[in-house]
């Protein structure tokens, strides 16, 4: 085999290709790869922690809104709510014992309209989850096995 002449030296050197580069900095600064795979996987510093009272307060709210939407009827029937239709004379009237949140212009309480309301709202946030959930699902089916692996 002939010398390598010149210009053919830089093929004898050492590539420094990003991997490369990568393990050489890795080993100067004194890390193990395996070591530092294993720290991550190992990782508990997000389980331990505590979520906040704001939290907490946002998540007790939507369960008391859910709760009341979804025992609406119940509490109609057990006289705790007023009918949302009834119509009555107190037109426009203030916050009290009997309506909690006062009167419409045409006398229903509004605090039954709210919680009959939301399960309206309820209703139609959760059929929209369901239906973007159900069309992911069939089109990632329908798509996936055209998909190269």
């Amino acid at each position: 085999m002939p010398d390598p002449s010149p210009e053919d030296s830089r093929l004898l050197e050492p590539s420094f290709n990003a991997y490369e580069l990568t393990l050489t900095t890795d080993q100067q600064m004194g890390l193990d790869i395996e070591e530092a795979n294993l720290e991550t996987e190992n990782d508990t510093r997000f389980i331990g922690k505590k979520l906040g009272i704001g939290f907490w307060i946002c998540v007790g709210w939507l369960v008391l809104v859910t709760a009341l939407a979804l025992l609406a009827p119940l509490l109609q029937s057990w006289g705790i709510i007023a009918d949302p239709y009834k119509l009555s004379r107190a037109r426009f009237a203030a916050p009290g014992p009997g309506h909690w949140l006062g009167t419409d212009d045409l006398g229903r309480d509004e605090l039954s309209r709210l919680i009959f309301g939301g399960r309206v709202s309820l209703s139609v946030g959760f059929a929209s989850i369901f239906l973007r959930m159900f069309s992911g699902l069939n089109s990632s089916s329908a798509i996936g096995p055209m998909m190269p692996r």
